[in-house]
């Protein structure tokens, strides 16, 4: 009789071990989630920085898109 209480309590507990812990799979999940998040922050950043740039930086920037465009044009 105490043997298989001992053997319930110990099923018990690898019961308990394997729900806390997570899978190779959720764990590679979770990271590339917190990465994912990490991007949307960094573009939604750069994105509201681009919106509250002064005129002559976006025209500026604007410019060196179109001159990079037209050195590429001929090499291609």
């Amino acid at each position: 009789m105490e043997k298989r209480k001992r053997d319930q309590v110990i099923k018990q507990q690898k019961e308990e071990e394997a729900q806390k812990k997570k899978s190779d799979l959720e764990i590679e999940l979770l990271k590339r989630q917190q990465k994912l998040e990490q991007l949307e922050l960094e573009q939604q950043k750069i994105q509201e920085e681009q919106e509250n740039a002064p005129e002559f930086v976006k025209v500026k920037g604007n410019l060196r898109r179109t001159v990079q465009e037209a050195t590429e044009a001929p090499d291609s």
